[in-house]
């Protein structure tokens, strides 16, 4: 019973360190550093982080706004438009550009809220993701978009092309969530749990073994 118990206690210790070990080497999940539209700005209400035209994109201010058509500015995400008099008939590229560096690109998630006057359609280092909103998306609810294909090693751009059919234009988009893995070490295998196991077992019955021996020889 003695013998039973020990081995159990040498296995778990082993296990829990082996395991701690095959944890603490795996990918983790990392935060990318993209950001919604119109949070933070400079001093002038120009967003810091997305462009429009390769040029500036302005905040519009709450009075700005058309009441009673587009989703309010919030904390999280406010709309951004060209500053001046609109253009009916035009195409307004907003794009903001982003890293992952360190992150391996292949497990790279991007989700988010969109609205925009008139319909947009999203794009990711110049590919066509497909997304598009309505005509009048600004009438209605920011639509759910998500992106899990597209991204690359290092810099990425960000690119939703608006087109405004008349009057008033702008774009809204709130980023809920942006991760990706990190990269894992060259060279650095990791053992899988199965392997865990095995490897804590063996190492168990090896210590054990070796004590059983020495009790013999001290009796002979």
């Amino acid at each position: 019973m003695n013998t039973m118990n020990t081995l159990s206690r040498i296995v778990t210790v082993v296990g829990i360190g082996l395991i701690s070990l095959w944890i603490s080497g795996t990918a983790q999940a990392a935060k990318i550093k993209v950001f919604s539209t119109g949070v933070y700005t400079f001093r002038n209400s120009i967003d810091q982080y997305w462009s429009l035209n390769n040029s500036a994109a302005h905040v519009m201010p709450n009075n700005r706004i058309p009441s009673g058509w587009f989703q309010k500015n919030t904390k999280k995400a406010k709309w951004v438009f060209p500053g001046h008099r609109n253009v009916s008939n035009s195409l307004y590229v907003y794009k903001q550009t982003f890293d992952l560096s360190g992150l391996d690109p292949s497990t790279a998630n991007l989700s988010g809220l969109i609205s925009s006057d008139n319909e947009a359609r999203i794009f990711l280092n110049g590919i066509d993701t497909r997304f598009t909103t309505p005509s009048r998306q600004w009438r209605y609810r920011p639509k759910a978009f998500n992106l899990t294909n597209g991204f690359v090693d290092g810099l990425n751009t960000l690119e939703v092309r608006v087109n405004n059919r008349v009057a008033d234009t702008g774009l809204y988009v709130d980023i809920t969530s942006a991760v990706a893995n990190s990269k894992s070490v060259p060279g650095k295998s990791v053992p899988e749990p199965l392997t865990i196991l095995g490897s804590a077992t063996a190492l168990g019955f090896g210590a054990l073994l070796k004590r059983e021996h020495s009790k013999k020889q001290k009796k002979s």
